[in-house]
Parts: structure tokens; C-alpha cells; sequence
């Protein structure tokens, strides 16, 4: 017979995905039956991460300050020995996932401009409240029950310091092939806001076209052609679409 693990007044169920800290199952409250995800930070596998321990308590101790329709709610977070258990809303869809199960791994324009729309709804906030994301990218947007795209995984973000107008940023931690000029050449120093900014219109490029408007086939190539700004846009792209890549998203 099985026998639920149980943390506190939640319940674990069954597995929804593995990444690379831990593992996210399905939960529920034992006093309210509200279904949640439950994302399980394993401190054996953590430790064996470099900046595995640091980044974890600093998504916990971001999810606990923040909240936005467009960011993923986080009910509840306790621990048991080591390990950590944060209890989030329960998304419908992995946005990266979606696209690899797409034809042509893309989305309509009409349902691509409606989640970065939410995308960019989410950053502004994120921006209001000093808080730099490091690391958007589709698989770490979710998508809930009523199709609203929410940010995830928060494990590099930068909190800065809310009476500084700084945003100055000495390190990036997210993908290689979404690192924009200026961490591609190497620069000492980088604005953390347009980062998000740059991240966020490569992650609506993958959305509109299927693929990501750098791409080569090793990091030596990668980074020649994101500061050389080596790139094309589908000619099925509507101007509209077309011009908000070229103008406010690839060359910001």
C-alpha cells in the first residue's frame, strides 16, 4: 500500500521533474486540500554544486520578499534536517518543455506576445523592488492553470541595494547561449537590468522562431556571434514582430 510522505501538514505525492538541486513533486495541504508543488532541495546534492549551499538560501530568501501575478507564488517554506521543502503554486506547464513538444519548437505570435507580455510585466517589478533575475530563460518560466507565465527559480538572482540607483553587476551565472554582449566579451562590469532585459527578448525569439538567435556549434563560435551580432530573423515574421526584435530586443 502507498504511504505518502508527509512534512509537517503536507503531504508529498508523485514526481513532476528533477533539476539540478533537487526534485519537485506534487503536495497538498492537509488542512486547506489546496494541491501545490512542492520543490524538495536536497543538501547531499547541493553540496556537490559549486555555489550550491549560497544559492540556495538565496532563492529562499528572495521568494520570501517578493510576490507578483507573474511570479511564482511560494506558500510555504520548512526544512527537515538538511534538506529544504519551499511549497509553490502548481503550474500547469514548463515553457521550456512546451516548446520542445511543439511542431517547429515554437509558439503562435499571438500566444508568444501574450506570455512576453506577462514576461516583461513580471521584470518590471522585479526591477521596482532592486532584484535582478541572472538567469531568464524559457525553462525557468512556468505556466499556470489560466495560461499566465510565471518566473521561476531564482537560485543566481541579485538582490540589490534598494537605496542605490546602481544596478552594476560583476559576474554572470545563467546559460552561455543567452549571455548577452557584454558578458560575452568579457567585461569586468555590466548593467544587471539590462541583462534581464537582453535574456528576456532571446527567450521571445526561441518562443516566435523555435530556436535561439545565437547558436554554433561550440562556446568559441557562440561568443563571437553574440558580440559580432551575427544573427537572422525568419522573413514569415511579421514587421511588427520583426521590428520589436531588432529594435527593443537584440540591440538594447
Amino acid at each position: 500500500m502507498f504511504q505518502a510522505d508527509v512534512i509537517q501538514r503536507y503531504l508529498i505525492g508523485d514526481l513532476l521533474g528533477i533539476g539540478s538541486y533537487g526534485i519537485v513533486k506534487h503536495c497538498i495541504d492537509s488542512i486547506t486540500l489546496r494541491r501545490m508543488a512542492v520543490k524538495i532541495f536536497i543538501a547531499k546534492r547541493i553540496r556537490r554544486i559549486p555555489n550550491g549551499p549560497e544559492n540556495i538560501l538565496n532563492e529562499l530568501k528572495i521568494m520570501r520578499k517578493i510576490k507578483h501575478d507573474n511570479i511564482v507564488k511560494v506558500f510555504n517554506i520548512t526544512c527537515r534536517e538538511e534538506d529544504h521543502f519551499m511549497m509553490m503554486e502548481l503550474c500547469k506547464f514548463n515553457l521550456g518543455n512546451v516548446l520542445e513538444q511543439l511542431k517547429n519548437n515554437r509558439l503562435p505570435i499571438t500566444v508568444a506576445h501574450h506570455f512576453y507580455k506577462h514576461l516583461v510585466t513580471g521584470l518590471d517589478y522585479l526591477q521596482s523592488v532592486k532584484i535582478i533575475h541572472m538567469d531568464i530563460k524559457p525553462d525557468n518560466m512556468l505556466i499556470s492553470y489560466d495560461n499566465v507565465l510565471k518566473m521561476s527559480d531564482f537560485g543566481v538572482a541579485q538582490q540589490l541595494d534598494m537605496f542605490d540607483n546602481d544596478d552594476t553587476c560583476t559576474r554572470y551565472r545563467g546559460c552561455p547561449i543567452i549571455q548577452p554582449p557584454e558578458v560575452a566579451r568579457g567585461d569586468d562590469k555590466f548593467s544587471g537590468f539590462k541583462l534581464d532585459i537582453w535574456c528576456s527578448g532571446v527567450t521571445l525569439f526561441k518562443m516566435l522562431v523555435g530556436e535561439y538567435p545565437y547558436d554554433a556549434i561550440n562556446e568559441f563560435q557562440l561568443i563571437e556571434k553574440i558580440i559580432k551580432g551575427v544573427y537572422e530573423i525568419p522573413s514569415w515574421l511579421d514587421s511588427r514582430t520583426t521590428g520589436l526584435l531588432e529594435g527593443g530586443v537584440l540591440f538594447f
